[in-house]
Formats: structure tokens, sequence, C-alpha cells
């Protein structure tokens, strides 16, 4: 829980999370129907509290919170909306910083390992590495292919 610790002080720190670090108070806001579209409201400071109240089960439940707060601004505001931008942004600098946390299962996980390792492969072969690099990480790419399924 350590590491979910982290990373949530890094995103409240982060200028673009300012939206997402309190509760969102509709009326206050502007924000109409917001109650109708939005059932599971979540911010980052009720994930800090949580998390300094050990209210949290697991790392998962964390990055499910987490993963909400942003999810919740994607379904409420429309895609052509600076707020979703900010969001969706936002949620994948999480899932880069939290990468794994999510995986429930050890073959969640390796499926993430595999695809991760899938990416690479490709970003590889369509841009350009530098020679001293591209030996290391071929290896690392290729050891990943022999791998065992869990």
């Amino acid at each position: 829980m350590q590491r979910c610790k982290e990373i949530t002080a890094k995103l409240m720190e982060h200028p673009l999370n300012s939206y997402f670090t309190h509760p969102v108070n509709p009326l206050k806001e502007g924000l109409v129907g917001y109650d109708d579209v939005i059932k599971k409201k979540m911010d980052l400071g009720t994930i800090q509290s949580n998390l300094k109240s050990n209210k949290y089960t697991s790392p998962h439940e964390w990055y499910q919170d987490v993963e909400l707060v942003y999810q919740n601004a994607l379904k409420y505001h429309p895609a052509t909306s600076i707020w979703h931008s900010i969001a969706k942004y936002s949620l994948k600098q999480f899932q880069t910083e939290a990468i794994g946390i999510g995986c429930t299962t050890p073959k969640e996980w390796y499926c993430l390992v595999g695809e991760t390792m899938k990416k690479l492969k490709k970003n590889i072969a369509n841009g350009p590495v530098p020679q001293v690099i591209d030996p290391l990480v071929l290896s690392i790419v290729k050891k990943a292919d022999s791998m065992p399924p869990p």
C-alpha cells in the first residue's frame, strides 16, 4: 500500500489533477445533471484519506477508485471538452505509473506484461533506437516471448 500512497501523493501534486483533488459539488460548480450521470462519486482527496485510514483492503481496490475518478470525468464531460481531455490524459499517466497494480490475478498480470512487450517490440521496429540499447532491449523481448504461461 506504500506504493499506492506514493502514487496518490504524486497525483495530488500534479497541476492537471487539481480538478480531481476534492469532491465534486455539482450545484456550486454548475455541473447540470451530474448526479443523474455519475452514480458513484470519487476524488483523489477522498482516496488519500482512505489510504491514511487504511480503508483499502488491497492495492487493486485503490486502483479501481483512482480509475473511477477519471472515468467519472470522461463519462460526464463531452469528448470535445477540455475536462474530458485532461481526464483522458491523466488516466493514461496514472495507468502508466501504476502499471500492474490493477491486476487481480497472476494470469492478468502476465497478459499485461505480454501486451506491453508486444508494444515495445512494435515500437522498436518502427522507431529509432540507439544501437547501444538495441541488443539489450531485443534480448528482453526475446526472453519475454519464450516465457512459459503462468
